[in-house]
């Protein structure tokens, strides 16, 4: 599990496979793990995300919006779907990175805490009640399977892309992604 300091606090973002029979159970548990005050976890469907630093952007971006105030949510963990998705909506956002009722889903565990080794902790015993099996290398896989659906999910077109000469196709999407995600934060 990688766990690493961002700004006053510390993130992980952990890749796996989740089988939902009950997305209640689910969302129960994830509730009870956010009743900790000083930690915030979140459950994110896979498929809509182009790269791991695009998780690491948006928890950045997260903490730093509720250390400034400038926060969109009042709950840190609709602000890491909002600021993964870069879209104001949270409904939109939900729409976007909602688990489903099904069986071995890519997803992506998302969490941020003050301590380090309480936040390891929560989330391994959050894992182990939601049967979360962790799982690496997702992100590749993802993105060359799921291209069309993450340009459609955050409107990039062809012609955007083709303006980063000279960069790889990813790294132009995931710098077109991580744009939108920035511009959220600027939008009043």
């Amino acid at each position: 599990m990688k766990i690493e300091k961002i700004e006053h606090s510390f993130g992980l973002p952990q890749t796996g496979l989740l089988s939902i029979n009950s997305l209640d159970r689910v969302l129960k548990n994830l509730s009870l793990a956010n009743k900790t005050p000083t930690m915030v976890f979140q459950l994110v469907f896979l498929v809509p995300l182009v790269s791991e630093r695009q998780v690491w952007v948006g928890l950045l971006h997260s903490i730093q919006a509720f250390e400034s105030n400038s926060n969109i949510s009042k709950k840190p963990e609709f602000e890491i779907l909002l600021r993964l998705s870069g879209k104001r909506q949270i409904k939109e956002a939900l729409k976007l990175f909602s688990l489903k009722e099904k069986a071995n889903q890519e997803v992506v565990l998302v969490g941020w805490g003050k301590n380090k080794k309480a936040l390891k902790e929560k989330a391994q015993n959050l894992g182990q009640s939601l049967g979360f099996a962790p799982k690496t290398n997702l992100f590749s896989k993802n993105f060359s399977k799921n291209k069309k659906l993450i340009l459609e999910s955050y409107g990039i077109s062809q012609n955007q892309i083709s303006s980063f000469n000279g960069w790889k196709e990813k790294d132009a999407i995931e710098a077109l992604v991580l744009e939108k995600m920035a511009l959220l934060g600027l939008e009043g």
